[in-house]
């Protein structure tokens, strides 16, 4: 079910979305199906923990894995680097707006699929 909803959001976003937000209409987008599995995880991760409604709004004001349309830019390109800049999860309380940040699911995410990922290109 996850997996589904996230290759609809994501595909969603590759296809009509990307090339509009950075102007660049010869950015290569892959397919949710062509990433790499660790990618493909992570965006079915996000889709289970945050949710993943079909959208036409990404990115700021957007709900859910839509939220993340920088993180799926990078997850598009295989950029860990630039992924492990937008991945953070936050909690917003209704009544004030006041945001915590999900320390520890932030550190789970980054340890398991990230940082792997990462040291290999340091490497």
């Amino acid at each position: 079910k996850f997996t589904n909803q996230a290759r609809k959001v994501y595909n969603s976003f590759a296809k009509y979305n990307a090339n509009k937000k950075y102007g660049n209409n010869s950015m290569k987008i892959t397919d949710f199906n062509s990433l790499e599995p660790a990618v493909r995880d992570m965006l079915v991760e996000m889709a289970f923990n945050l949710g993943a409604s079909e959208t036409k709004q990404f990115g700021i004001g957007a709900t859910g894995l839509a939220e993340y349309d920088d993180f799926m830019i990078a997850a598009s390109q295989g950029d860990y680097a630039k992924m492990a800049k937008q991945y953070k999860k936050h909690l917003i309380d209704k009544k004030t707006g006041t945001k915590t940040e999900l320390q520890r699911r932030n550190n789970e995410f980054y340890k398991t699929w990230l940082s792997p990922n990462i040291d290999k290109l340091v490497l």
